[in-house]
């Protein structure tokens, strides 16, 4: 395959010599990051900010188009040589810190979710939704040192969706993050079908069996609703710790909530990524689709582009694919190490000398002060 590459700055696209390139995004990620060896004793002049602040690049890969904020670069001179490198993030990146200041607020009116959003992004950005919308009451809303993109977030996951950052202009996508619950993925047809001839790295390993079948989800004080959701078919008996989110004041949302995480209970492919070539006849995996590899399916949860040469210098272009619940974003692994105190809903069975035995909605029961 011959492949079509072309690096250049903006707005003038003059070329940036780069020896090698590789773009990722993961379904725990706000933005497109992008990280690259340059060619070259001047190539760093090419990556270099300006007078317009740092260098805004376009990185056109057989026919796909992406565009970062340079914000970090390195230079290395020794004997006999030197080296340059540099990271970037989408355009995404601006709606977060340092381009934005945090801030606080309150919805003094009822809203839709998407509404909500919709007025956290500033002028001249576009917010597309395909994740479940539900209406809001006055006062249930808040959110307190935020830039933009983090409060926009806390009212994706309050359904179990994400945030998806464009390729290349400023606009974002709120979908959940299982658009098609595992347990339904025999009966949906793929989005992407890989042969076994396409793929050049295949990765499997030890898939656990289903845990939870039953969850219960509660919103906060201000339009609340409380529901116990378990998968047709089963008893529920086997029920997660509770989940709870001020936003969820629907039956939509509140359904919606439990599917994404009893989705991350069922038991996830032996297939965990995947590599296969990018152009032609191989489209661009995107985060959310339904795929089919090795006779397995599963959700994209990242994908990884990587742009280098053989050693005829020819380009070699490959992406990496990686599906289930698990991504490979080392900071969201370590957050999901990190306990937190859920917010628990129960009754009080008594109370003496200043505590009370609460029975807990989800099962057991607690002394608390």
């Amino acid at each position: 395959m011959l492949h079509d590459v072309e690096i250049v700055r903006l707005p003038g696209r003059e070329p940036i010599p780069v020896h090698s390139l590789s773009l990722s995004l993961d379904a725990d990620s706000r933005d497109w990051q992008c990280s690259g060896r340059l060619l070259g004793p001047d190539a760093v002049d090419s990556i270099r900010p300006d007078s317009n602040g740092p260098a805004l690049i376009e990185a056109m890969i057989n026919g796909h188009a992406w565009r970062f904020v340079v914000d970090d670069w390195s230079h290395q001179i020794q004997f006999g040589g030197r080296s340059a490198s540099f990271k970037g993030r989408s355009l995404s990146s601006k709606l977060g810190a340092p381009w934005v200041l945090p801030a606080s607020g309150t919805s003094t009116q009822q809203r839709t979710a998407q509404q909500l959003a919709t007025e956290l992004l500033p002028e001249g950005w576009s917010l597309g939704w395909t994740a479940t919308d539900w209406q809001v009451p006055a006062g249930a809303w808040s959110y307190t040192n935020q830039t933009p993109i983090q409060a926009l977030q806390v009212i994706a996951e309050a359904v179990g969706a994400i945030a998806v950052p464009a390729q290349a202009s400023q606009a974002l996508t709120v979908q959940p993050r299982y658009p098609v619950a595992p347990w339904d993925f025999s009966a949906v047809t793929p989005d992407l079908i890989i042969p076994p001839e396409a793929l050049t790295v295949l990765s499997e390993a030890f898939a656990h069996e289903t845990q939870a079948d039953a969850v219960y989800v509660h919103g906060g004080p201000i339009g609340g609703k409380l529901a116990r959701v378990y998968r047709a078919g089963t008893a529920g008996a086997k029920t997660m710790p509770t989940v709870s989110s001020d936003l969820l004041t629907a039956t939509d949302a509140l359904t919606a909530r439990a599917i994404r995480e009893l989705a991350a209970q069922h038991q996830q492919p032996e297939l965990r990524s995947f590599t296969m070539p990018l152009g032609g006849s191989w489209p661009l995996a995107e985060i959310g689709y339904l795929v089919q590899a090795n006779g397995q399916r599963g959700i994209v949860n990242s994908v990884e582009i990587s742009v280098g040469r053989g050693q005829d210098e020819a380009l070699i272009v490959r992406q990496t694919v990686s599906i289930g619940e698990q991504t490979p974003n080392v900071w969201a692994e370590f957050a999901r190490l990190v306990p937190a105190d859920p917010l628990l809903l129960g009754e009080v069975l008594s109370s003496a000398d200043g505590t009370s035995r609460v029975q807990l909605t989800g099962g057991g029961v607690v002394r608390v002060k």
